[in-house]
């Protein structure tokens, strides 16, 4: 079974995410970064492929960087293990929620 949007019944398979999210942890989040990633009831090791940028001190401006720092609003593409159906943020909201942990 899989949760989709009832107006656009084509789904979506992906071995790579666009992804953004805030850092909470001490770790040092670099393209390799290996970890595990919770995403709907689905739990897959990911690994980080490009640090994109951060977005910091509260302006919207993305800077480039090669490592996240505790408390960055991080853009990254991340790498699935194994390809993931899933839905795209702009089209579902509810469901492009995610959770990374070491």
């Amino acid at each position: 079974d899989v949760l989709s949007s009832m107006q656009d019944a084509s789904l979506t398979v992906t071995k790579d995410l666009l992804c953004q999210f805030y850092l909470h942890s001490d770790v040092m989040f670099t393209a390799g970064y290996k970890c595990m990633a919770h995403i709907h009831t689905c739990r897959m090791e990911v690994s980080v492929v490009k640090i994109l940028g951060t977005y910091s001190d509260n302006t919207l401006t993305k800077k480039p960087v090669v490592k996240g720092v505790k408390g960055d609003l991080l853009h990254v593409i991340l790498r699935c293990a194994s390809p993931l159906v899933c839905e795209k943020f702009d089209v579902m909201p509810q469901m492009g929620r995610f959770a990374l942990r070491s």
